[in-house]
């Protein structure tokens, strides 16, 4: 066995007895329970004053026409109405199809259906197939609504929003490889390609090296991302891509699969400053961007929704699954699929406002504080330390609009801020509007880029999911801080998940790599010393095929990890640089009890149930079987 193996399973072995003599005397344990918010039920029905079928408005299935105009007549009519309706398509295609650039509602919001300040909508497809004909234009945008109902659609995309192909040549010395595309997807001489994406996103288009037998599947021990500069055409339908990140030509081999994504459009669901809005039964083959998401909004619920592989196709869709921001009750998302993506299955979080300059102890210029009011709760950060500066409630937003920033007042003093106009200043995170009280419950995360779940949030649950093969974590709770989201505090509860193969890419080096992690970082991807999370419960999970740790926690207290189950397959994966598999792993956590939890894995240099980090405090482990 390995001397470091040993040394960590003589400290477990130590640690577990003494704890057994504490739980036979009758020992109660302090560590403090999560305790969920209420919250209501999603909305799943409406009452409706009238239903007007779109078909006489002129939008006519299956006759190769374009019905999106007939379709937004329908919808104009009861946002002119003010009445709750019903909106019905009907089974059969139908086709969307409309310059972005000419058209007016295109061109603000890339989206072909616009529900704008209506109140009592239910958007019916009735088994109606959707399919898109361009590829910036999204599906439907929700603005300024409240209880709306989207359900029973199948939406596609004609041609994909991606290029899809084979890996054709490396070449090492001159930054470049050659890429063949397969034909009926978006061809890298199409203009979407030379258009300049958002600037929050420029850094962000990419292209992604592919499992070779697997769709949707990432390829195993690569970088996750491919940031590319250009390209020139070749020879024989083939391009020659130059990338930025050298490293990805170190993974790439010919005849790899690649896909490169499109990040310059809009998305499935786009959902805006509303409240209580519904998705119900759409199954969707890609997406431009995003699937579900947008900001500012509160009890948005995603219902049996699929984000599905389509045959022949290695990739869905070239954003997240679920991407929440500045909600005040987030997410119910529950009975969903989501397969094939580019990036997260799930992001919960605030996005922080930097202290751009610092007025008095109680005044400070931000960045933005989109959707604040009075008496919300602010969370003060030091990004560089990892550590809390101070809390307070909003007094007052003052906007300056000739500045384009906000003065924002405090109900007390906040001493000690370091300002400035990049991400290295303190900022300050709205608790109140972090898409906290959430529900993530029998879905199924698998084959994604990333993270299955990524949680800067608090307040919620995950629940009874399926992850398969992420690239990265299975479910991550943690603040972004190079790319600054968050912030996660706790009362979270992960139960009775599954976990298939999730952490396969090049992020098993990072210091928060685990199927199940939670962590505070600090600015260059480090752990924090502030123990930020509390009140979390790991319970009754299954993990398999697990790498380099199953389970981390870091920065926490009042952490409880219990009856779970940490098996390998057979033959066992291969772990990580020769350092030994850990089950569990605590870094700089108080309070902990690990209990109940059956590990078995027969890699030899295997550490055994739990290694402990410094500084760690009254951590308990006791009764976790470790099988042959």
């Amino acid at each position: 066995m390995h001397i470091r193996t040993l040394l960590f399973s003589l400290v477990a072995a130590s640690l577990m007895a003494a704890d057994r003599v504490g739980a036979a005397e009758g020992r109660v344990s302090p560590v403090v329970a999560p305790s969920l918010s209420k919250r209501p039920r999603p909305l799943e029905d409406l009452e409706v004053a009238a239903t007007l079928e779109v078909a006489d408005f002129g939008a006519q299935p299956d006759d190769g026409r374009n019905d999106l105009p007939a379709v937004r007549r329908a919808v104009e009519r009861v946002r002119q109405s003010g009445m709750p309706a019903r909106i019905v398509f009907g089974r059969g295609r139908y086709i969307f199809d409309i310059d972005v650039d000419e058209d007016l509602i295109a061109r603000a919001l890339k989206a072909s259906v616009v529900l704008y300040k209506m109140e009592g909508v239910v958007l019916d497809g009735a088994g109606a197939e959707i399919v898109i004909r361009r590829p910036r234009l999204g599906f439907v945008t929700v603005l300024g609504c409240r209880n709306v109902i989207i359900r029973d659609f199948t939406v596609d995309w004609d041609p994909p929003p991606f290029a899809q192909g084979f890996i054709r040549g490396v070449h090492l010395q001159e930054g470049t490889f050659t890429f063949g595309p397969e034909g009926g997807y978006l061809s890298l001489d199409h203009p979407n390609w030379k258009l300049a994406p958002p600037q929050r996103i420029r850094p962000s288009r990419w292209g992604v090296i592919m499992d070779p037998k697997v769709p949707g599947r990432l390829k195993s021990d690569a970088i996750n991302v491919v940031f590319y500069s250009g390209w020139e055409k070749g020879s024989g339908g083939t391009y020659r891509i130059a990338v930025k990140n050298r490293r990805a030509l170190e993974d790439m081999e010919p005849g790899d699969r690649y896909i490169q994504v499109d990040r310059n459009g809009a998305g499935l669901v786009h959902i805006t400053k509303s409240q209580r809005v519904t998705c119900i039964n759409i199954t969707s083959f890609t997406s431009p961007g995003l699937n579900y998401g947008g900001a500012d909004c509160s009890e948005v619920a995603v219902l049996n929704c699929r984000v599905l592989l389509k045959p022949g196709r290695w990739h869905t869709s070239n954003a997240d699954g679920l991407h929440f921001q500045r909600h005040r009750i987030g997410p119910w998302i529950e009975g969903c699929t989501f397969e094939g993506m580019s990036d997260d299955g799930a992001n919960l979080y605030t996005p922080p406002a930097i202290c751009l300059e610092v007025l008095s102890p109680r005044r400070f210029r931000v960045s933005q504080a989109a959707g604040w009011q009075p008496d919300d709760r602010l969370l003060a950060f030091n990004p560089r330390e990892g550590r809390c500066v101070g809390r307070a409630r909003v007094v007052s937003i003052e906007r300056d609009r000739r500045a384009k920033t906000t003065v924002l007042v405090t109900d007390r003093d906040v001493v000690g801020i370091h300002a400035g106009a990049e991400k290295t200043a303190d900022c300050f995170f709205n608790l109140g509007m972090n898409s906290s009280n959430f529900v993530i419950r029998n879905n199924t995360f698998r084959n994604i880029r990333r993270f299955g779940v990524l949680i800067q949030s608090r307040d919620g649950i995950v629940e009874n999911n399926r992850f398969g093969w992420t690239s990265s974590n299975g479910v991550m709770v943690r603040n972004s801080v190079d790319w600054p989201e968050g912030f996660p505090s706790g009362n979270l509860v992960i139960r009775g998940n599954t976990f298939q193969g999730c952490g396969f890419d090049h992020t098993l080096q990072a210091a928060d790599a685990a199927v199940i992690a939670c962590a505070v970082k600090r600015l260059g991807g480090q752990l924090a010393r502030w123990r930020a999370l509390d009140r979390i419960a790991i319970e009754g999970n299954t993990i398999r095929g697990w790498r380099r740790r199953g389970i981390l926690v870091a920065c926490a207290e009042n952490v409880r990890i219990a009856d779970n189950r940490l098996l390998t397959d057979s033959p066992p994966p291969p772990g990580f640089r020769h350092r030994p598999p850990v089950p569990i792993q605590l870094v700089n956590v108080r309070n902990v009890d690990v209990t109940g939890n059956t590990i078995q894995d027969p890699r030899p240099n295997a550490a055994s149930v739990v290694v402990q980090e410094e500084p760690c405090l009254e951590v308990r482990v006791w009764d976790n079987p470790v099988l042959p």
